[in-house]
Parts: structure tokens; sequence; C-alpha cells
């Protein structure tokens, strides 16, 4: 059963008018606010000293500048369309009496961040177990992080017994092979004992040292969507790559820090947001480089936390790309129109939705893996090699991980707009016909939002039906919009970019293939040409070879009878008659000597008069 919406704290009415009346820049927290933080703990009566006015430009740019810093832990932000609030590191008991309390319908969306949560485990517990996340979640919650030597280790096939070391062990008598060993004959106990050692060792050194945090490292699609009574939450992967840092990880993974993340939205308009420790050990890079890093892995966090503050609206036009739309501001135009109650579903599709991050790869900025591509082709024409072949297997790899990380994101949309169609379903099958509530009766709680573009309206009796039923938590309709249309854009250009690119990749490859044929081919063929040429010069000698020994043999009816005169006529007459020959056997057969592929010395004449002639008469013509 959901928590019921708080309700306005109406005293101080004069104080709140007061703080109203101040200007911006100066603004201390409006009255009621102020009551609510504190009134929220009597250990801590000055927590509200702890919150910054987010639309103060002076407390935006101090919380602006806790964000991008790598020691901060966590910070709270309550926020409605006319104030919104924010305080870093809390301790456990602020945010357990945060929690307990009931919010001012002026603070109707609450965002908790959390960095480093194996560091904040009790803060991460308090936090869970308020809207009733499982024990086994939160533990994965609090996973420590992945540091190189903690990584799991491969461990190759053994496809034939040549690759093991280890002798293989004889039974005592005479063995017979698995396919005739005779089942009612029992075993023997060196093979209990194998098996018993097998086992223990699963259990000591396997699976039970294995924590999420290795395997979310390992394999980089891995992905979660978890539903409960008072949440949805969601786990995934995000791809960070920082220009100018050579962030390399193992053989096959693609270049950038990867960080594990969990999202929760709960019933009450609070959004969860636990990030991985990106660096946990030592990174070897220099501090300005870790705050370089730092500052792009939480760059989609700082964006999201910028659109909550008034002062965004100044620099929204910037980037429109990647302007966010959380919080309405009745008093500003042309700002997105947000009903009361969507700002916690749309906060939630805007921290999944991480455009920076992932569609960089599509604008070409940091995974150019197109113009590595090109790159591959040019070397290849200019020399084709087998290493090439090697770059191209990796680039392939890397590519590959890319697609299944997208698709993680694919199934996990999918999995969220399917749970909000039942859920709708469920509550169109649980309202009588053509129901509609009274005014008074619309928005009193988190998640009340149009079914469709009538005025059919959540019943209250809901959220003590469904939840135990179905389970997870109805986004907003301007959310669920969203994320169709985040679904739409991942397939059509993530994916389709990637499934071109290894398209590519497959045809690339073959072409190397064949173009070290073909250099192979064409190395035969000037070794053939050479044993041509070689042959045509014996051939073209051998006429003269055989004249001069004729002339030369010690006959005595042959001596004296030729002269000089004679030899070398009949020499030039051979020569010139062995050179017809092989003229013609070459123009037959096509191997007269000149280009790669032979041609014969006839059909190149023709080939280049007929250039020839083409061109002169272009000249004139122009």
């Amino acid at each position: 059963m959901t928590t019921p919406r708080p309700t306005t704290n109406t005293t101080n009415t004069n104080d709140h008018n007061r703080d109203n009346s101040t200007s911006p820049n100066n603004a201390p927290l409006q009255g009621v606010a102020k009551d609510y933080y504190s009134s929220v703990t009597s250990s801590r009566p000055q927590l509200w000293e702890s919150f910054r006015n987010l639309d103060n430009a002076i407390h935006f740019a101090e919380c602006q500048g806790c964000l991008v810093d790598e020691a901060t832990q966590n910070f709270v932000v309550d926020f409605g369309d006319d104030e919104a609030y924010a305080a870093f590191d809390l301790e456990e008991e602020d945010f357990a009496a945060l929690l307990s309390s009931k919010r001012p319908k002026s603070l109707e969306t609450r965002w908790i961040n959390i960095w480093s949560p194996e560091r904040q485990p009790e803060l991460v517990q308090t936090v869970a177990s308020n809207y009733k996340v499982s024990a086994r979640l939160q533990a994965m919650m609090v996973s420590e992080p992945v540091i190189p030597s903690q990584e799991i280790s491969a461990v190759s096939p053994k496809l034939t017994s040549i690759d093991t070391d280890e002798p293989e062990l004889e039974p005592e008598g005479k063995s017979l092979p698995a396919s005739v060993a005779d089942l009612e004959g029992g075993y023997q106990l060196g093979g209990v004992q194998q098996a018993g050692k097998a086992l223990s060792s699963l259990d000591g050194t396997g699976f039970s040292k294995i924590s999420l945090s290795q395997i979310v490292n390992k394999i980089w699609h891995f992905s979660s969507v978890d539903y409960g009574e008072k949440y949805l939450c969601l786990g995934y992967n995000s791809l960070h790559v920082v220009s100018g840092l050579d962030l390399r990880n193992s053989a096959g993974k693609p270049d950038g820090k990867r960080v594990w993340t969990w999202l929760l939205i709960c019933d009450d308009g609070t959004v969860i947001s636990i990030h991985e420790t990106p660096f946990p050990g030592p990174s070897g890079l220099a501090p300005g480089e870790r705050q370089k890093a730092v500052e792009v892995i939480r760059r989609n966090t700082n964006l999201v936390f910028s659109a909550i503050s008034s002062q965004h609206i100044a620099s929204e036009r910037g980037n429109a790309l990647i302007t966010t739309y959380v919080r309405n501001f009745p008093n500003e135009t042309g700002t997105a129109a947000i009903k009361p109650g969507e700002g916690a579903s749309l906060l939630f599709y805007y921290l999944f939705d991480n455009w920076p991050a992932n569609y960089n790869l599509v604008i070409g900025r940091e995974h150019s893996y197109n113009a590595a591509l090109d790159k591959l082709r040019r070397r290849m024409l200019e020399r084709a090699q087998v290493q090439l072949i090697d770059d191209l297997h990796r680039l392939g790899r890397q590519l590959a991980v890319l697609k299944r990380i997208y698709q993680s994101y694919d199934l996990i949309v999918n999995r969220v707009l399917k749970r909000q169609r039942l859920l709708r379903e469920e509550i169109r099958n649980s309202q009588p016909a053509n129901m509609h509530h009274p005014p008074h009766q619309r928005g009193g709680h988190f998640g009340l939002d149009l079914l469709s573009r009538g005025n059919s309206w959540r019943p209250n009796g809901f959220d003590e039906i469904n939840p135990s039923e179905l389970g997870g938590i109805q986004l907003s309709s301007a959310a669920v919009g969203r994320f169709e249309r985040l679904l739409d854009r991942i397939r059509l250009y993530a994916l389709s970019e990637i499934d071109e690119c290894l398209a590519e990749k497959e045809s690339m490859t073959f072409m190397v293939f064949n173009l070290i044929a073909v250099k192979d081919s064409q190395a035969v063929e000037r070794l053939t040409r050479t044993t041509i040429l070689i042959a045509k010069a014996t051939i073209f000698f051998l006429p003269v070879t055989l004249m001069t020994g004729y002339f030369s043999t010690e006959i005595e009816e042959l001596q004296g009878v030729y002269t000089v005169k004679q030899y070398w006529i009949a020499f030039a007459v051979l020569l010139v008659l062995s050179a017809l020959v092989l003229v013609i056997y070459g123009w037959a057969t096509d191997t007269v000597e000149g280009k790669t592929i032979y041609v014969s010395f006839a059909k190149s004449f023709y080939r280049a008069s007929v250039a020839a002639f083409g061109k002169r008469r272009k000249r004139k013509v122009g």
C-alpha cells in the first residue's frame, strides 16, 4: 500500500510571502520549505541550512561545483513547479528523517543520487528499505567495485587431450570407454574423490567469490529490470569516452570508461540513481586527467541537475539537442508544459537517456568506427597484408560489444513499455466504463495521468490492488512517449549504424583475402613472365646457334665452301625469322611482354591509337 500524498504545510504564511518577495539572487529558503526541513528531525534541527535554493544563481553555481567534485558522495533534490532545493553529502540519519517525513505539495518530486555505494552501505540500505527493495537487490547495489587484480580470468576450453598438462588417471584394472562402461558395476573411489574435489573447488574459488561488479565488468551488456510494490528498478552499463585520454580496456572491448548504474522510480515521486565508482583503485591518470574523466562521467547528471534550476532557462537555447525538461516554469515562455505529477517520470527518463554518452557513436565524435574502417581500407589498397586481419578482428569484436550494449538498452525499454501497457490495461479493466472522477480527486497522487486523450483517470484504489498483482510504477504519458521515441532512436540510429559497420568489416575481411590472393597471383604472374622471357630468348637465339654450329662443323666437303658474308647473311635471316615467329606467336596467344595482364601488341597499338585519336577530336571540338 503506497504512502498517501503529503499535504501542504500552511504555517508561517507571512514568512512565505516575505521570502517570495526577496530578489532571486539573495532569496533564502521559502517559508514552507524552511518549515519542512526544520521539522524533519529533532536530532538535527538545522538540517535546512544544508539545502540550497537552485533558483538562486550563487547557490546554483555552488551546487554545480559539488557535482564535478569526486569527493562528493551523495545529494538530494526536492523540487516542484515553484521551487527547488538541493543538499550534498548528507548523513544516513538525515536521509532516514527525510524519507519518513511528508513532503509538501510544492516539493512533489525528489531525486536521491548516490556515488560510490560500497562506501555508504547503511545509506543505501536505509533508502532501499523504505521502498521495500529486496535484500538481494540491496546487496547487489553495494557490491564492491572491481579492481584489475579481481577480474574474472578467462579459461580456454581444452579441445584435445594434447592441451592438458595433467596426466590422465587410469583406474585400477582394465579401463573401458565411457560409451561401453557397465553402469551396474558401480564407480571406483577415485572418481568420487575427484568429483568431491571439483565441487569443493567450485564452491571455494568459483561462484561464491564472483560478485555483481565482476559480472557487469566482464559482460558489458548485462542489464536488470526489477519490479516491486513501490518501485521500478533498472540496472545497466554505460560507456563514457574522454577525448584526449587513453582509457583502454581488455582485448575486444571498446575504449572508454564503463560505469554501472542503478536507476529506481518510486511510488511517492522519488527517483533514486546509484552509480558505481569509476576508479576504485589506482587509475594511472594525472589529477587533471582524472578530474576531466569524472566531469565526462557525470556529464548527464550535471545536465539533468541543471534542468531543475530556473537558471537553466537562460542557456537552454545554446544546444537544444541536449536540453531536458523535468520541471515546469510557468513564468517563462517557450518552455515545455509539464503537468503536475510528471516531474518524477521525466526525471527517470532523462537520467536513463544519456544522450551525450550513448549517441556519440552516431555523430562520429567519440567512437568513430567509420573513420577507422576508412583508414584500414586505404592501408589495404596500398598494401594488402595479413596483419590487417587482426585490426579488423579487433574492430569487429569492439563493434559486437557495442551492439550488445545497445541491445540491452533496447531490451530494457521494451520491458518498461510492456509493463506500462499491462498496468494501463489493468486500470481500464478495474474501473467501470465511462467512469469519471470529480475535479477535486484528479491529480492527487504521483503517477496520476491521462490514460488516453479522453478524461479517464487512474482510480485511487489502483495502488491497493494492482501492485501486488503486477508490480512496478506507472509512468506518465509524456515519459512513455519519450521511451517509445528512445526505442526508435536506438534501433534506427545506433543499432543500424553498428550493423552497417559490421557488414563493412566483413566485406573488408573478404577483400583483404582477395587482395592477398591477387597479390600472390601477380607474383606468380611475374615469375611466369620472367620464365617466358627466358624461354623466348632461348628460342630467339636457338636457330642462330644451330646455324653457327653447322658452319663450324669440321666436315671436309664443307670446309672452304661458305664465306663470312654468307654466314652473316644467314645469321640475319634466321634472326629476323625467329623474331617474326615469336611476335606472331605472342600476338596469337596474348603473351607479349608489357603489362601485368598480357595483351597482344596489335591490340595495345589499336587501343592506344583510338585513345589518341579521341583526345585529338575533343581538342578540335573544344
